[in-house]
């Protein structure tokens, strides 16, 4: 009878781990994305798009070694060279675009503030106020994308782990982590097509994360912002 108790025990505590790692994998990945409501999903034709990263230096936290994937030097910096050239290839890649650019001039506009609730957390969005036409390069511009509030690295540093994410904090190994806020501008309707709040979220499967798994959370990065609006290419959607 005690065998068959202890038995049943362990049982229900498999069962309850179990959950925890389902609803920390599923969760931690929360994004919060507002579309237009006059946003009608459409294909682009030949259009351009500026991606426009806001933050002089985005905010980098990575507890490790970055060596194995993105080389030998000071790891912020490493990191935030992959982050811009992840960006531009994917956007290339995964986005209905003919051309991704960074513009090296950003003009000043008025802006609208909206705030949007992620997690357990109020982030302040500045938007462009409708009419604006942002004239970034000599080259049309279609379309803008707004990056701000930038967290790139692991999800293993105390500031993290002390806060409750659904509930629940279960230490599941480490975790790349893309972390913004964004605006994705129609530079040609001039008004917004949607902004938010994005995290993206891949699993460091080894010792130290590997390129692909870099690549991957950059795209899910990518993707999560752009498949609300339709914007992704056919091949790439699922």
């Amino acid at each position: 009878m005690a065998a068959k108790t202890k038995s049943l025990i362990n049982t229900a505590l498999v069962l309850v781990t179990a959950a925890a790692l389902l609803i920390n994998c599923t969760g931690a990945s929360s994004s919060k994305i507002i579309v237009s409501p006059d946003h009608k999903k459409h294909t682009l034709i030949n259009a351009s798009l500026a991606l426009v990263i806001q933050d002089e230096k985005p905010k980098v936290i990575y507890h490790g070694s970055v060596r194995k994937a993105l080389g030998t030097g000071d790891t912020e910096t490493l990191v935030r060279q992959f982050f811009q050239r992840g960006l531009l290839s994917g956007l290339s890649e995964e986005v209905d675009v003919n051309e991704v650019f960074m513009p090296s001039f950003i003009p000043k506009y008025l802006v609208t503030k909206e705030v949007v609730d992620h997690a357990d957390e109020a982030v302040t969005v500045e938007i462009p106020m409708n009419g604006t036409k942002l004239e970034l390069s000599s080259a049309r511009t279609d379309l803008v994308l707004f990056l701000s509030g930038i967290r790139i690295g692991t999800e293993t540093d105390q500031y993290y782990h002390s806060r409750v994410d659904h509930g629940i904090n279960v230490r599941v190994g480490r975790h790349l982590i893309y972390i913004s806020s964004f605006v994705l501008w129609d530079n040609r309707t001039q008004n917004f097509i949607s902004y938010g709040r994005v995290k993206s979220r891949v699993p460091i499967r080894g010792e130290e994360a590997v390129i692909s798994e870099w690549e991957e959370v950059s795209k899910q990065f990518i993707r999560a912002i752009f498949e609300p609006a339709g914007f992704l290419k056919r091949t790439k959607r699922r």
